[in-house]
């Protein structure tokens, strides 16, 4: 029973670890996204102005 218990709690934590791993990535994808579109419309006020 304690091996068991422990086997699990190990998974647990492995799967946690993951998780966060997995949401930081999706931040960072996130962000890519919004700075390229800031960037765009940066461009596109430019090419108003000339």
């Amino acid at each position: 029973k304690q091996l068991l218990l422990h086997i699990a709690s190990n998974l647990f934590c492995l799967l946690v670890k993951r998780n966060r791993e997995s949401d930081s990535e999706i931040e960072r994808h996130i962000l890519t996204q919004e700075r390229q579109s800031d960037s765009e419309s940066v461009t596109r006020k430019q090419r108003d102005t000339q």
